[in-house]
C-alpha cells in the first residue's frame, strides 16, 4: 500500500513526536520502563493471589514459595533501577 507523500510527512512527523513524548515520559530508558511495567503487572497479580487465599484461609506451600519469588522480583526492578539511574553508565 503507497502512501501520498504528504500522508507520509504526516506519519513520519506524528512518530517523531510521539518518540519524543515517549523519551521525555521515560527519561531515555524505554527498556527500563516496559521491563518494569511488566513486572509491575506480575507483582499485582501475585499479590493479588496471595491476598485471596489469604483472605480464604487457604495459604499452602507454593503461596509462600510465590511469596518470596514476589520479595525477589521486587528487589530485582529497585535493583535495575538504581543500575541504571545514569543510562547505565557508571563504572563497574
Amino acid at each position: 500500500m503507497h502512501l501520498p507523500t504528504q500522508n507520509l510527512l504526516a506519519w513520519e512527523g506524528e512518530l517523531f513526536l510521539f518518540l519524543q513524548i515517549l523519551r521525555l515520559l521515560t527519561f531515555g530508558k524505554p527498556r527500563v520502563v516496559s521491563v518494569t511495567l511488566f513486572h509491575l503487572r506480575v507483582v499485582a497479580a501475585t499479590s493479588l493471589r496471595l491476598v485471596h487465599r489469604g483472605r480464604t484461609k487457604r495459604l499452602w506451600w507454593d503461596d509462600y514459595s510465590a511469596f518470596i519469588v514476589l520479595l525477589v522480583d521486587v528487589m530485582f526492578v529497585v535493583i535495575m533501577w538504581w543500575r541504571f539511574r545514569d543510562g547505565g553508565k557508571h563504572p563497574r
